[in-house]
């Protein structure tokens, strides 16, 4: 909760930033590295991590 209170009293909100972390020049490699991340986020819940 330590955490949780000086973020509340310093009114940090780091979740409500945006960024893109999209380089300028994409290529395949970039590409295939983020299809393997968004993957991740695809998958069924498990039920072993609740």
């Amino acid at each position: 909760m330590t955490v949780h209170h000086v973020m509340h009293n310093n009114e940090l909100k780091p979740l409500l930033k945006e960024e893109w972390c999209i380089p300028h020049k994409q290529n395949a490699e970039f590409v295939y590295r983020m299809e393997d991340v968004l993957e991740v986020y695809q998958r069924p819940e498990d039920a072993r991590f609740h």
